[in-house]
């Protein structure tokens, strides 16, 4: 009798243990369709963002995103030869990392100025909030930037958060390997979704 209680307590615990299994199994499962799921509906705001080929003559200040070197400053510099805009801004152009930045800081050309600034935080958050108070600052409406095509929308989105102005976005196309492209696009899918629905704050 004892044998055959002991046994009949096994097999109840057995089962137990494979109907969690199931369910930790379908959880994960789901969990994992929903991720890939909302991994492709958010690709194209990565690989394919709205942008304009180049600031209009209405834009108060260019303003490149963490790019000091590379796609995004000679972008940056492109895009400063077709506008009016007076001033060219870098992000953490003074960070010794980027000696072609460093070498612009501070410099005047034909038609317009260069100058560099540290976002607080170092992030593109920081820099949504630099914008917002510059502009209160200098009297801004209308901004650009310049950045990654991969971060646009999610920089733009930030920037259009704290700032009450308009907000265009030129998009540098960044010349990476097929993994270093993904390892980017999956980190900046992340940040935005963080952003999206659960940092909503400037």
């Amino acid at each position: 009798m004892t044998r055959g209680r002991s046994r009949l307590a096994e097999r109840r615990r057995d089962a137990r243990q494979r109907r969690t299994l199931r369910a930790l199994r379908w959880t994960g499962g789901t969990a994992l369709v929903l991720a890939l799921a909302l991994t492709v509906l958010a690709l194209p705001l990565t690989l394919f963002p709205d942008t304009l080929p180049a600031p209009s003559d209405e834009s108060d200040a260019v303003v490149l995103l963490s790019g000091g070197r590379g796609e995004r400053l000679d972008r940056a510099l492109a895009v400063m030869a077709r506008t009016e805009a007076p001033a060219l801004w870098i992000s953490n152009g003074s960070d010794p990392r980027w000696p072609e930045a460093n070498a612009l800081c501070g410099t005047r050309g034909e038609s317009y100025a260069v100058r560099c600034f540290e976002p607080v935080p170092q992030s593109t958050r920081g820099e949504a909030r630099w914008v917002a108070e510059s502009a209160g600052d200098e009297g801004w409406t209308r901004v650009t930037l310049v950045t990654s095509t991969y971060h646009v929308t999610r920089a733009r989105q930030l920037t259009q958060r704290c700032f009450g102005g308009a907000v265009e976005a030129v998009a540098a196309t960044p010349d990476h390997d097929w993994t270093r492209a993904v390892a980017l696009t999956l980190r900046e899918l992340a940040g935005l979704a963080r952003d999206t629905f659960v940092d909503r704050d400037c």
